[in-house]
């Protein structure tokens, strides 16, 4: 089975369609449950489907946020593909960059406890490369809409290994 296949397997495992996990005010447009983190102890996708009508989600909107919250499990499905695009992002002085303020921002604003790397790889490496793929003005995502995929600073290396992402997932 290619990646492409494990990847698609595994999130359509993980979608809990019935799931619904979020509060009436909930900031959350979805959440991937990991492990312990998951009631059933498995995977688990569960999307706020009332946000994210009420924020005006376009009619593909499942499919790309399944797409966006299966980034998180690329580590189980191909923890080699994973440490490439950490390691891309990494020594890529944009991205490198990015990241860095981006840290100090979630350090400040968020009161962040994780060190760095483990923040980046728990958390804003998959936001980064979900904006990405799936970001721009023709995406369903409410929040995606307004990424500005063309401006933003994801290097020359980091965006060769998003590239060859973006084709193997047929995006």
């Amino acid at each position: 089975m290619d990646f492409k296949d494990k990847f698609y397997k595994a999130v359509n495992e993980a979608y809990d369609p019935e799931a619904n996990i979020f509060s009436q005010n909930d900031f959350r447009f979805a959440e991937t449950q990991r492990g312990e983190d998951s009631p059933t102890g498995k995977t688990r996708i569960v999307l706020n489907h009332n946000k994210l009508k009420k924020s005006g989600a376009g009619t593909n909107y499942v499919n790309e946020m399944l797409i966006g919250e299966g980034l998180h499990l690329i580590k189980d499905i191909d923890p080699a593909r994973a440490n490439r695009l950490y390691d891309k992002a990494i020594n890529d002085p944009p991205v490198l960059n990015w990241l860095k303020e981006s840290y100090k921002r979630e350090q400040q604003s968020n009161d962040e406890k994780r060190s760095f790397d483990k923040w980046v790889k728990t958390s804003r490496l998959d936001q980064i490369i979900g904006g990405y793929l799936l970001g721009g003005s023709s995406s369903s995502i409410p929040t995606m809409k307004a990424w500005p995929v063309d401006k933003l600073p994801y290097g020359t290396e980091f965006k060769k290994e998003l590239d060859i992402l973006k084709v193997d997932l047929d995006l």
